[in-house]
C-alpha cells in the first residue's frame, strides 16, 4: 500500500499562483460587470429622456394640428361672411340702381 505523496513546495507555489491569477481575473470580471451595470443605468436614463422628449414632441404636434384646424375653421367662417357681404352689396347695388331709375322716371314725367 502506497501512501499519498506529500505535496511539494513547487505544487503549493503553483496552486497559490493559480489562485492569485483567478482572483485577479475575478476582480477584472467584477469591474467589467459593474461597468456594464453602470452603462445599463445610463442607457435606461437616456431611454427615459427620449420617451419624455417624444411625448412632448407628440403633444406639441397635436397642439399645432389643433391650432391649424382652428385657424382653418376661422378662415372658413371669414370666407362665408365675406361672401355674404358681397352678396348683400350686390343686392343693395341692384336696389339702388332700381331706385335711381324710378327717380329718373319720376323726374322725366314731371
Amino acid at each position: 500500500h502506497e501512501s499519498p505523496r506529500p505535496s511539494s513546495n513547487k505544487d503549493s507555489t503553483s496552486s497559490r499562483a493559480e489562485i492569485r491569477v483567478a482572483r485577479e481575473h475575478n476582480a477584472e470580471l467584477e469591474q467589467l460587470l459593474q461597468a456594464a451595470r453602470d452603462e445599463c443605468l445610463n442607457l435606461q436614463e437616456v431611454n427615459v429622456r427620449l420617451i419624455e422628449s417624444s411625448n412632448e414632441a407628440r403633444a406639441q404636434r397635436e397642439r399645432a394640428e389643433s391650432d391649424a384646424d382652428d385657424a382653418i375653421r376661422r378662415a372658413d367662417d371669414v370666407e362665408k361672411r365675406l361672401l355674404a357681404a358681397y352678396t348683400e352689396r350686390d343686392t343693395l347695388s341692384a336696389e339702388v340702381e332700381q331706385l335711381k331709375q324710378r327717380v329718373q322716371s319720376m323726374l322725366d314725367s314731371i
